[in-house]
């Protein structure tokens, strides 16, 4: 998913995640059992200290609406593909 990001820096010196982790860690939470969605919560759930992170991407990133859409396209084909969306209950 790193055509959506390429604004981003690749690492950062602090250890904070890269862009494309952040962005898989957002959309984790985001579809994730959070019962808030707020920066705060998406980032505990996420793992993170603190929101910084997935906020810097939200606010800094620069977005092309077509290839998000095309990216999660992708990305949900390939979950749908591998049995990965299933669950036995």
């Amino acid at each position: 998913m790193n055509s959506t990001t390429s604004s981003c820096v690749s690492a950062t010196a602090s250890g904070a995640p890269t862009c494309d982790a952040a962005m898989r860690d957002n959309v984790r939470a985001l579809f994730g059992p959070v019962g808030c969605k707020n920066g705060w919560q998406l980032a505990e759930h996420a793992g993170h200290r603190t929101p910084d992170g997935l906020q810097r991407l939200l606010n800094a990133a620069t977005w092309n609406a077509d290839d998000v859409r095309d990216d999660l396209r992708t990305y949900v084909a390939d979950q749908r593909a591998d049995g990965s969306h299933c669950r036995d209950e």
